[in-house]
């Protein structure tokens, strides 16, 4: 209640700046990175938990993964995202649907393989998002993934090593590795994380 009434206070208190969220962002570890806010126009909470890449010499840079927590309409949703450096790693709102059509804006695709270690790589599609980040597409209509992100989240949980890249390698040469042991940590402590 405490919590909610500072968000609260500190929200009334940055309506006339150009804040684009009550947030707070938190470096748990040197390559760990926690986002935690409110969205003031939606009023969705949300945490980021951002791991950059294994050998990252700068992490604003370096490639990303991401697991976005947040809650819409008391339902939780959980999001991974990646990106290969230089993409904004801030929260944003999920897009609102096109006045006309009744459908959010549609983003292009691209296949992207993982790999984890043992085991044979997942090539999967994921939404190019106007931030530069890749987001997992979720199963159902316009995607045709059939694994949701908690099948991912097992994995990464047990086999703690990542490799990602493009799957046809003539698009782009860009490869990561993530040791997810932290990351899958972090958002056991994060209660929105939580089922």
């Amino acid at each position: 209640m405490k919590l909610a009434l500072i968000l609260w206070i500190l929200e009334l208190i940055t309506a006339g700046s150009h804040l684009s969220c009550v947030c707070a962002q938190q470096p748990i570890s040197h390559d760990l990175t926690v986002i935690t806010g409110r969205d003031p126009d939606s009023r969705i909470p949300y945490v980021r938990v951002i791991l950059p890449a294994e050998r990252a010499e700068a992490v604003s840079d370096s490639p990303a993964l991401t697991v976005e927590c947040l809650e819409i309409n008391s339902k939780k949703r959980v999001d991974i995202y990646l990106d290969f450096g230089g993409a904004d790693r801030s929260f944003h709102p999920p897009a609102k649907p096109d006045p006309v059509t009744h459908f959010p804006p549609s983003n292009p695709s691209v296949r992207l393989k993982l790999v984890f270690e043992g085991y044979k790589p997942f090539n999967r599609t994921w939404e190019v998002m106007p931030s530069g980040e890749y987001r997992y597409r979720q199963p159902g209509i316009g995607s045709p993934n059939l694994d949701g992100v908690q099948f991912f989240l097992l994995y990464m949980y047990s086999v703690p090593v990542m490799h990602v890249s493009f799957t046809d390698p003539k698009a782009s040469a860009k490869t990561a590795e993530f040791h997810t042991s932290g990351l899958m940590a972090e958002m056991r402590k994060q209660s929105l994380c939580m089922p």
